[in-house]
């Protein structure tokens, strides 16, 4: 994780091997879906994480 950029690399097998990503771009493959719905979703964990503490 790079925290100045808010953005990571894989160097294992993940599907984004190879390439720095965010966490939307990390979403996309992990949910298979696009990145509007990628988008959602993380505004879904933050919100129950803001409200519950969790991401369950």
């Amino acid at each position: 994780m790079y925290d100045k950029t808010q953005t990571a690399y894989c160097f294992s097998t993940c599907p984004i091997h190879g390439k720095s990503f965010n966490v939307i771009d990390f979403i996309m493959p992990m949910e298979k879906t696009d990145n509007h719905q990628a988008i959602l979703r993380a505004r879904k964990l933050i919100t129950r994480t803001a409200f519950h503490g969790s991401f369950s």
